[in-house]
């Protein structure tokens, strides 16, 4: 825990308890927290630091998420490492669920045949929980 929130602490002025208002922060000082948030909740293999930030993330203002996410994302990530791309869609299904169909749609198309049967077999379960609602 001691990691990320110094990393987020020693963003330009933003404090790490301050999370919930981070749609307040100028959008540099915001995209920057959430690029951190994304990086240890999809790059990372322990399992303590992951789950903190997906914690973290789930705090952060919805519509906003909706609006930065993906561009973010698309700077914090490595779509072809199939890692990376099984936490995105993760962390995805945790803060914000509509995004999901595009993120499929990056790795449907990817070299990495692991991360296009990622992207399958998450589609067929989001179809399958859609369908079951």
């Amino acid at each position: 825990m001691e990691a990320i929130c110094e990393e987020l602490n020693h963003i330009e002025g933003f404090q790490y308890e301050e999370i919930e208002n981070l749609h307040h922060y100028p959008l540099h000082v915001a995209r920057k927290v959430l690029r951190v948030l994304i990086e240890y909740a999809c790059s990372v293999t322990n399992d303590w630091p992951m789950s903190l930030a997906r914690k973290e993330a789930k705090k952060i203002n919805k519509d906003w998420l909706k609006c930065h996410f993906l561009e973010v994302a698309d700077l914090s990530i490595d779509y072809s490492d199939d890692w990376e791309y099984r936490r995105l869609l993760e962390l995805a299904q945790l803060t914000v669920p509509q995004l999901i169909p595009d993120i499929v749609e990056r790795g449907i198309h990817s070299s990495n045949e692991e991360v296009r049967e990622a992207a399958q077999d998450f589609s067929e379960y989001v179809q399958t929980e859609a369908e079951a609602t």
